[in-house]
């Protein structure tokens, strides 16, 4: 029987769109290729500890990636040639850049085709935010990402047959107004800069 293996993901928050999980090399990543992949036991463990390290089914996670370029790792700008990629260079999905075409636009890799030479003039003759690449060259740097929104945790759970752990809500400080009657319960900055009730305010 083939061993069950989880990616954690870290659900405090998101490189744009998509999501984070522990990395191999320690810390985060939302390549899926760098990220490390647990078994059943240690996975359902590091939950136990931290309810926001999510223990997801590998390939219930896997299903769902698609083809991204990171803009960190983008080489120098080339002449175009007769097999181009162009990218809008203002407009970026966390570090994901946005791929453009005839007719279309999309973060996902996998859903272009190289760009002839005539229709790589025409796009950039009409925007100058278009950057132009060779595609065997951006054809290197894509990795696979998830996008958040297919991540249902509750769903992927019960399908792992883990019991769902609330996270725990965290109670923000209370303020009491220390002014002559007043009494009332104020945010922080109120606390500090002036109680909108009275006007008092804490001053060390």
């Amino acid at each position: 029987m083939e061993t069950e293996l989880f990616y954690l993901r870290d659900s405090r928050g998101n490189t744009g769109s998509s999501a984070m999980f522990w990395s191999l090399a320690g810390g985060y990543t939302t390549d899926l290729s760098k990220a490390e992949k647990f078994t059943r036991e240690k996975a359902i463990d590091q939950y136990k500890c931290r309810e926001t390290d999510i223990p997801l089914r590998c390939d219930l996670v896997d299903q769902f990636a698609y083809l991204a370029v990171d803009m960190q790792y983008l080489p120098a700008t080339t002449n175009p040639g007769d097999s181009n990629c162009l990218l809008l260079g203002n407009d970026f999905d966390g570090n994901n850049v946005l791929f453009v075409a005839p007719g279309e636009k999309t973060y996902n890799f996998g859903e272009i085709s190289p760009v002839s030479l005539v229709d790589t003039y025409a796009l950039m003759s009409k925007d100058n935010r278009i950057a132009c690449y060779s595609y065997e060259a951006i054809e290197k740097l894509a990795r696979q990402v998830v996008s958040a929104s297919f991540l249902e945790t509750k769903k992927m759970l019960r399908k792992a047959k883990i019991k769902y752990i609330r996270p725990q809500v965290l109670m923000k400080e209370r303020y009491r107004c220390c002014g002559d009657g007043c009494g009332r319960f104020v945010t922080e900055p109120q606390y500090y800069g002036g109680c909108p009730n009275c006007g008092w305010s804490y001053c060390g």
